[in-house]
């Protein structure tokens, strides 16, 4: 599990609503209570009003948060007086369903601002960057330390939040800044750190401003059995309706008015091509200078067969390897190294990171949830379950959403036999995105992949 070491420290823009002096203190507060319900954007003293917003869409799919922002402008101020400049910046907030949980409070650059006009209108296209200035600083810097000390340093730096779901890695070494960006030289960093064999990293920064270090294979281990999270239903009016529930998400239409309810979903499974270009298994050979010595060994990406050897591991078919694995055995010279000046699983730690991420990529789903589920983060394990709905009996009636219900965890207690089980099961969450329009209100896009699959109960009936 992620865990947040250091809190950030950074300072955001500040954000005000004037009110008109006829409107009085109990309206004034309904009107301040409602505020992120909606996304809220401000440009320096402008509001983008709800009703002039055509869609945002708030992106956690690479190292940074970005924005996109598509809307009008009735008071013509962003043509003219506040037409945006250099580093200025767009604020965002979105109240989260639950007071137990985070909103989203967030200043982004303002990268692109593209106006289009035709007869009638004036529409506005704005994209933008997390504002954190010292990520684009290029400064000439070494740092004695593993990845994990340096990461957990500059995060401290950036006035960034640092988690992590481990204690330290393996990687001692002196890393050298030739004047890189800060942000180039932290992802030059985590590409080649090494924890362990056993281990693969990734680096992100998050909605609330943490720079992440993950080890994902830590992450895909992790025992999720009795994980809970608060949940939000359509039906609920107050805070304290809110009630803590099993987390999963699912298809079942019992969870329908639900923020744990799966509205629809892309599923794609490319395991054939990428194990045809990554390879099955690869010899991997490199040249020690300060030994004067090469070096050459062979490199498999991790697999998990799981308690009592219960997932499909995607090298092959079902219970035995494919004829290609057994006879396909690819090499890389990777280059030459002065392990004096480097820790010694330098270039081979670039390898494995970069294999177990592509690997990772074999079977990927893509679900959106109807409603805003804030219990979710990237990198985060959770449990995914997907029925047979054509199996479903007719005569079913959608159970009522309250607290009781989704603490109850009904669909335990029935339709087991309709389970789909080659895809349900644990997933781990690679991307989040959430995105409003006007007509739809909000919806969250949630990417998740799965190293292998489960097995269905026919597996060894079938050929």
């Amino acid at each position: 599990m992620l865990k947040v070491l250091e809190r950030p420290s950074i300072i955001l823009k500040q954000i005000s609503v004037n009110y008109m002096d006829t409107i009085g203190d109990y309206a004034a507060d309904d009107y301040a209570n409602d505020i992120g319900r909606y996304p809220y954007l401000q440009i320096r003293n402008l509001v983008i009003q709800t009703t002039d917003t055509i869609k945002i869409v708030l992106y956690n799919d690479q190292f940074l948060p970005k924005i996109e922002v598509y809307f009008k402008d009735p008071t013509m101020k962003l043509i003219d007086p506040l037409f945006p400049l250099d580093d200025d910046i767009i604020s965002l907030f979105i109240r989260s369903s639950s007071e137990l949980l985070m909103p989203i409070r967030m200043d982004f650059k303002i990268t692109e601002f593209n106006v289009v006009k035709n007869d009638e209108n004036i529409n506005y296209v704005l994209t933008g960057l997390l504002d954190v200035n010292y990520l684009y600083f290029q400064l000439y810097s070494t740092y004695n330390s593993t990845s994990f000390d340096l990461l957990k340093r500059m995060a401290s730096e950036a006035k960034l939040g640092f988690a992590s779901n481990i204690e330290n890695t393996n990687d001692l070494m002196t890393w050298i800044n030739p004047a890189d960006t800060n942000m180039e030289f932290i992802q030059h960093v985590v590409k080649h750190s090494y924890r362990s064999d056993e281990s693969f990293m990734l680096s992100y920064i998050d909605f609330y401003y943490n720079l992440n270090y993950v080890d994902i294979e830590t992450a895909l281990n992790e025992d999720i059995t009795g994980m809970e999270g608060i949940y939000w239903g359509a039906n609920f009016t107050k805070v304290k309706d809110e009630t803590v529930t099993p987390l999963f998400l699912t298809d079942h239409p019992d969870k329908i008015n639900s923020s744990m309810y799966i509205q629809k979903y892309n599923l794609l499974n490319s395991t054939m091509k990428i194990n045809l270009d990554i390879g099955y298994q690869k010899y991997l050979t490199y040249y020690d200078k300060n030994g004067n010595t090469e070096y050459q060994f062979l490199m498999d990406t991790i697999s998990t067969p799981g308690a009592n050897n219960k997932n499909v591991i995607l090298k092959g078919k079902i219970g035995k390897n494919s004829e290609i694995a057994n006879n396909s055995w690819d090499g890389d010279f990777m280059g030459v190294i002065d392990s004096d000046n480097v820790h010694k699983n330098y270039l081979y730690a670039e390898m494995q990171n970069n294999q177990n991420l592509e690997f990772l990529q074999k079977v990927k789903i893509k679900i959106t949830l109807g409603m805003m589920n804030f219990n979710l983060y990237r990198f985060q394990k959770i449990e995914l379950r997907f029925y047979k709905l054509q199996e479903m009996s007719d005569k079913k009636v959608i159970a009522n959403i309250n607290p009781d219900t989704l603490a109850k965890d009904a669909t335990k207690d029935y339709d087991i036999d309709r389970l789909n089980q080659r895809l349900s099961g644990e997933w781990l969450i690679t991307a989040i995105n959430y995105t409003f329009n006007k007509i739809g209100g909000f919806s969250q896009e949630v990417t998740l992949v799965r190293r292998e699959l489960g097995f269905n109960e026919n597996d060894y009936n079938v050929e």
